[in-house]
């Protein structure tokens, strides 16, 4: 199994303008995987230009900030769609991390407000796309779990058992997870043993 430790190293040594040329010479020469290869000289290939349709960050908080106040489904799938057409680009990538992290650890306010429907949905419906997120993504995975059973649990009575549901329809039943991440996620639940009557109603 390739370290992804040494993956990274390779990816950085690209970034920060390393001779390519040089780079395919010395994987050749220390026969290193095939894995770690494609990385290396994938990191020579340009990254296409941002496309300029894009919404920046600041729209992106304030799409989910609105998508918040809606019972509407069709919100939140825009809100995906968005969210994943900018991770093609590592600082958009980087900045979606960012936004919805600030969102769970309560920056915004709470992700609970009561909107005209009378319903919470929204919150329902972040935490999903949240744990649809990170499952990609471990090296925000600890943080955003960790937001979710502390910040984002002590926002509304109600959080906590969207949290734990949230948790098991899209998180815990992803094949990819390591088993440091499954550990991590069952020790944060094992610390909110109140809730725990709630995964057998």
């Amino acid at each position: 199994e390739v370290m992804p430790e040494l993956i990274g190293l390779v990816s950085e040594a690209i970034v920060s303008g390393g001779d390519p040329a040089e780079l395919e010479a010395a994987c050749q020469r220390l026969q290193l995987p095939a894995a770690i290869q494609e990385l290396a000289f994938a990191a020579t290939r340009p990254l296409p230009p941002e496309p300029s349709g894009l919404p920046d960050a600041e729209q992106v908080r304030g799409m989910i900030a609105s998508a918040l106040h809606t019972a509407d489904g069709k919100v939140w799938r825009v809100v995906q769609k968005v969210i994943d057409r900018r991770e093609a680009w590592p600082k958009l990538a980087q900045e979606n991390s960012d936004v919805l992290l600030a969102f769970a650890q309560g920056a915004h306010g709470s992700i609970r407000a009561m909107p005209h429907t009378g319903f919470f949905w929204g919150s329902r419906d972040f935490l999903y796309l949240v744990c649809r997120y990170i499952r990609g993504r471990p090296e925000i995975f600890g943080a955003m779990v960790t937001a979710m059973f502390e910040e984002v649990y002590s926002m509304d009575p109600e959080l906590p058992s969207e949290v734990i549901d949230a948790v098991f329809k899209e998180l815990l039943v992803h094949e990819g997870l390591s088993f440091a991440q499954c550990e991590h996620v069952i020790a944060k639940l094992m610390q909110r043993g109140e809730q725990m009557e709630y995964l057998f109603h």
